[in-house]
């Protein structure tokens, strides 16, 4: 650990970081209405921008990754004007998702750029079905440092995911003290997505397990949105908190939840020597967090039903 602050990639991340947070704080002041507690949601596109930004200054940028990434954004936006924003956003992502797997130097093995894709399009569809949940929209910036995190010390090609950490790595102090800060934004979901896709991609080639590892380093971001699809609620894991969200421990559970699933996938499935003892350890993962998740839903949903008598 000691050893990552003295990564060139992770220091050039970090430095592209703070100014990634004071633009996401700036539009948090600015764009905010008095009248509203509701967080600016375009984290997610300043962070894909800037992370780009960064790769670029390392000469880590291929030429048709910011198109597909800009097909991505322009999706997810344009999923937002839309009646079922979340099915039409995960429509419109194949293209770019298309384009993410195939020219932009994932390595050419069939399942590796199917995950790509379906990644790209369902994990960018269950992150914004994650900032659909009002009390979500402010833990996002939170836990997204621990994903990049787990991909860092889970692929063997760090540079891309070291300079990835380094840009969320300063999210995670504003993250917890504006717990009311700026949102990820569904609107960003499937280019943040398809980066994280791409950055495991590339860097994980060389043990092919540790592809598998850092894609399911989404933990809670994925986890959530499943679990009120099995309970068929709209109330969340999150719902199941704290009401005060602006009290300092009230991030606690959620933290401890997201860091606890992407350790095992990074620590334990990631660094399995094939790739389907990763795959079994990451279902048993998603399983039993989504069973948890969809059972405290459950019991929050009964308790709260027997208390309206």
């Amino acid at each position: 650990m000691s050893g990552l602050f003295q990564r060139e990639f992770f220091g050039v991340g970090v430095a592209f970081g703070i100014g990634c947070v004071a633009i996401a704080v700036i539009a948090q002041r600015a764009g905010r209405r008095e009248e509203s507690d509701d967080p600016v949601r375009i984290g997610a596109v300043i962070i894909v921008v800037v992370t780009v930004l960064a790769l670029a200054a390392e000469d880590l940028v291929p030429a048709r990754l910011p198109l597909a990434l800009g097909a991505l954004l322009a999706a997810g936006v344009l999923a937002q004007l839309t009646r079922l924003p979340t099915l039409t956003g995960a429509v419109l992502a194949l293209p770019g998702a298309w384009m993410i797997a195939t020219e932009t130097s994932v390595v050419d093995v069939a399942w590796i750029r199917i995950a790509v894709v379906v990644v790209a399009v369902l994990g960018g569809a269950c992150l914004a079905s994650f900032e659909g949940n009002r009390r979500a929209r402010s833990i996002g910036l939170l836990l997204l440092p621990l994903t990049a995190a787990g991909m860092y010390f889970t692929v063997p090609d760090t540079e891309r995911a070291g300079v990835f950490f380094g840009v969320a790595a300063p999210f995670l102090c504003v993250g917890w003290l504006l717990r009311s800060g700026p949102s990820l934004g569904a609107a960003g979901s499937w280019a943040l997505a398809a980066l994280v896709a791409w950055i495991t991609a590339t860097g994980g080639s060389g043990r092919e397990s540790s592809i598998v590892g850092g894609i399911a380093c989404l933990g809670l971001f994925a986890v959530e949105p499943l679990s009120r699809l099995v309970a068929r609620s709209r109330m969340g894991v999150l719902d199941v908190a704290p009401k005060d969200w602006r009290r300092v421990w009230a991030p606690a559970p959620a933290f401890t939840a997201h860091l606890a699933l992407v350790y095992i996938a990074s620590r334990v499935a990631g660094l399995r020597h094939e790739v389907a003892s990763a795959v079994a350890i990451v279902a048993v993962e998603a399983a039993v967090g989504v069973i948890v998740g969809g059972r405290l839903i459950v019991r929050r949903r009964i308790s709260e039903s027997r208390g309206s008598y």
